[in-house]
């Protein structure tokens, strides 16, 4: 392939010599195959005596013919059912819950920091990798396919053309990862302060200093110089860490009982709590009305049948982890957030919202914080905060895990008289889609591509004449 180079070491060889005695070869052959062998075997035992006979083997080993497909495809399947059945998935559970509950040990997914707080990987990775700017060393050992791959500026100054093209304007709005505001639970540092809270002062206590990640602020200013109005939240967000320490200080201090500290971001999860959520939404409609005049309302509008409600979610990231069901080491963290029963999305609106599951949690019962059994819609996310601090409706496109590039497909889908009767296009995603290189995006489950927007338009609307009346 013409994007891959020649091998600058042809002549090097690995020349050192690797050795094990006989015996100890066959005793390791033996013990790895006993645990390879013994938990399936016992697994398909217990389903031959239950008369299960469809769960032995999801995919059969010799169903495969060259109509069906390629057989390396058919082998990866078979694996793949191999990988989740249940003897496999019960090992895992036991073996991960062993490690996370003497060792504090986390998986591919999930990083188990200080003081209960858990990270998702990916986001540490976006922050210490290679980044948005710079490419990765080239290594004849990668996937020869990665270089094809799209980054995100690329992406996002594309599609903010393909806006200003059709007159809309798009305001980009990254919402950092728990690991920007929170690197104290990461590194441990302030652990022991925080056990003697008591002896706190009103003054700030400096913390360690927020992360970014090195090419951050260049990706941000060329998407700037691009014509993205990108809106940094991380100020906003510091200021509220520091006003809900020194809160949290003046109650242990005056002795509040079950005084709790307010937190920035879910400990268990990836995503912003209730009030953050909240206040975000406010800012945004602040510098929406600001630099976009004549989008909102003049103020927020009443709110409508508002409803509190409490509730509580385990974290995706505690799912994550892969722990067995009824496992005690993690709790529900309980959130009160207030309903808005008469929100809802508009797509006449002018000011278009695309988003990902930060823009979701509080509305989407999936995410979590919604009652039992309930597959309603919570009415308290993002969305419905935005729209409730501009004092008008927004059109509505989200999807969990599609910020990237699925919300932007679905809206270049729509019809071009609809797409150019927007004004503005708000999007909110998450930092780590932006700042992952491709191929760790890649492995995320995070891929940028371009879009295309649709051409066609819709019919003119029908003027009906006006006939004079009829005489008697």
């Amino acid at each position: 392939m013409s994007n891959v180079p020649n091998n600058p070491y042809p002549n090097e060889r690995d020349l050192t010599v690797y050795s094990i005695a006989s015996k100890q070869a066959r005793n390791i052959i033996v013990v790895f195959g006993l645990l390879l062998a013994v938990p399936p075997l016992m697994w398909m035992l217990s389903q031959m005596l239950q008369r299960q006979w469809t769960q032995l083997f999801p995919v059969k080993v010799l169903s495969w013919t060259p109509k069906r497909g390629d057989l390396m495809s058919h082998l990866h399947a078979m694996e793949k059912s191999l990988d989740t059945a249940p003897y496999a998935k019960t090992a895992q559970q036991q073996v991960q819950w062993l490690m996370t509950a003497f060792a504090a040990e986390g998986c591919r997914k999930t990083f188990i920091g200080h003081n209960g707080w858990l990270f998702f990987q990916p986001e540490l990775d976006a922050l210490t990798g290679y980044g948005p700017i710079l490419n990765a060393p080239f290594s004849i050992m990668k996937d020869p396919t990665v270089a094809k791959l799209k980054s995100a500026r690329q992406c996002v100054a594309h599609f903010a053309t393909q806006l200003k093209e059709r007159g809309v304007k798009l305001m980009l709005v990254p919402i950092p990862v728990k690991a920007t505001i929170y690197p104290e639970h990461i590194t441990g540092y302030r652990a022991l302060e925080r056990q003697s809270a008591v002896t706190y002062q009103d003054e700030a206590i400096s913390a360690e200093a927020p992360v970014f990640h090195a090419d951050e602020g260049l990706l941000f200013d060329e998407l700037r110089a691009a014509g993205v109005d990108v809106v940094d939240v991380v100020p906003a967000m510091l200021q509220l860490k520091e006003q809900n320490d020194m809160l949290y200080r003046r109650q242990v201090r005056a002795k509040v009982p079950d005084a709790v500290k307010r937190e920035v971001y879910l400990k268990q999860d990836t995503h912003w709590t209730y009030d953050t959520m909240q206040q975000i939404a406010k800012a945004l409609a602040d510098h929406i009305r600001k630099t976009y005049p004549g989008l909102a309302a003049d103020g927020p509008r009443a709110e409508v049948n508002p409803r509190a409600v409490s509730e509580g979610s385990l974290g995706d990231l505690v799912k994550l982890l892969g722990l067995p069901s009824g496992q005690t080491l993690f709790g529900q963290e309980m959130q009160t957030y207030v309903s808005l029963e008469d929100s809802k999305s508009d797509p006449r609106s002018s000011i278009a919202l695309l988003g990902d599951s930060f823009v979701n949690i509080f509305d989407d019962p999936a995410l979590g914080f919604a009652p039992t059994g309930s597959t309603k819609r919570l009415k308290a996310g993002f969305a419905q905060y935005l729209s409730l601090y501009l004092g008008t409706d927004l059109d509505v496109v989200t999807e969990n895990g599609g910020g990237a590039t699925s919300v932007r497909a679905r809206f270049a889908a729509r019809k071009d008289d609809e797409v150019r009767a927007k004004k503005l296009v708000v999007w909110v995603l998450s930092a780590r889609d932006l700042l992952l290189t491709a191929e760790q995006g890649r492995d995320a489950g995070v891929t940028w591509k371009d879009v295309t927007f649709n051409p066609e338009r819709n019919p003119p609307a029908r003027i009906e004449p006006m006939l004079p009346p009829k005489s008697n």
